[in-house]
């Protein structure tokens, strides 16, 4: 009876000493979020939530925000969302999941974007550092709507984002990355610009991107209180589209300068080139002159390969400018992060 006896009131203490760990825990968790937030109005931000509360006795810390809004005013950068819930185990504070159960609001210097649909999800770990040093992320995204100031709506049926610092590095500097989008059905004013677009499907089946990015500095809390880190190099390993019947691949290295402009070559291979060149043509990426000019370049270069069909060609990204080969196609894309 006296081992008994022993048992229980260590149960009971062990019990209490839990009790007081997730409550010092969770009170600790509230408070900093909150001090976190007066700290960014404090610097000229909107940041304000109509509720913070932190749940999940005994085995979870369970932070619910509601009516969050954020809003940068050096990047002019902005994010609302009525709901916004972070998830860790009590004993594993540093594991997270994120969970967006209603639509949000982004809002950029290039418009506004509302995010509809399924909720959408993410999983991250932190170091235990104060900076607070991102370790590997994964976003996904159901079944959506992406909704524009301008009127125009994009459609996915899911989509995956990943990230992770490189296994076996020393550079801090240097993720893993890997986008994954199935079902993308772009605004129908797109498919309206092309000739012959009524006979194009009007979801594109697949987009995919692996490789490594390298930043200018690492990703931790610095991202959202001061700026996002800019890539400086990109690998791709595999970059591939597919509409209908076209199919574009590509694979190289890609160094970014000041402005995100891209400097490098990527290996690409094209099927079904032709209805490429008119898809760049109709989106006002390359201009008629140099379509005609592309068009017959590249038949007589597809003709040689013994395909007509598939084209192996260069694109290189030099000065501001993309072009196939030698032949300018336009400005190269901006890769800086807002």
């Amino acid at each position: 009876m006296r081992k008994l006896n022993i048992f229980v009131a260590l149960f009971v203490v062990a019990g209490l000493a839990w009790g007081a760990y997730w409550w010092a825990g969770a009170s600790a968790l509230e408070r900093g979020l909150a001090a976190w937030l007066e700290a960014r109005r404090a610097e000229g931000w909107v940041a304000s939530a109509e509720r913070l509360e932190v749940h999940g006795f005994p085995n979870r810390f369970d932070t619910t925000f509601s009516g969050l809004s954020l809003a940068d005013p050096h990047t002019r950068v902005a994010w609302t969302a009525p709901d916004f819930r972070l998830f860790a185990l009590s004993y594993r504070p540093n594991r997270l999941i994120a969970l967006w159960p209603g639509p949000q609001t982004f809002a950029t210097p290039d418009g506004t974007f509302e995010l509809q649909g399924e909720p959408f999800r993410a999983s991250f770990a932190l170091g235990a550092d104060r900076r607070l040093t991102l370790g590997p992320v994964t976003f996904e995204l159901g079944a959506a709507r992406i909704l524009s100031d301008k009127g125009q709506e994009t459609r996915l049926d899911w989509g995956q984002f990943s990230m992770r610092p490189k296994p076996i590095s020393d550079n801090p500097k240097l993720y893993d990355v890997y986008l994954d989008v199935t079902g993308l059905t772009p605004d129908p004013s797109l498919r309206a610009a092309l000739p012959g677009g009524d006979r194009l499907p009007e979801q594109i089946a697949h987009l995919r991107l692996s490789g490594s990015a390298e930043f200018d500095r690492p990703w931790d809390r610095r991202a959202i209180e001061e700026r996002r880190p800019q890539p400086r190099r990109l690998v791709i390993d595999e970059l591939s589209a597919e509409w209908g019947g076209l199919l574009l691949q590509a694979r190289g290295t890609l160094d970014i300068g000041p402005g995100g402009l891209p400097e490098g070559e990527l290996q690409a291979t094209a099927r079904n080139w032709r209805e490429i060149l008119r898809l760049a043509e109709a989106s006002g990426a390359l201009d008629a002159d140099r379509a005609r000019t592309l068009h017959r370049a590249l038949g007589v270069v597809a003709a040689l390969s013994g395909d007509p069909d598939t084209l192996d060609f260069p694109i290189r990204f030099s000065g501001g400018l993309a072009s196939i080969g030698p032949v300018p196609i336009g400005p190269a894309p901006r890769l800086d992060l807002p």
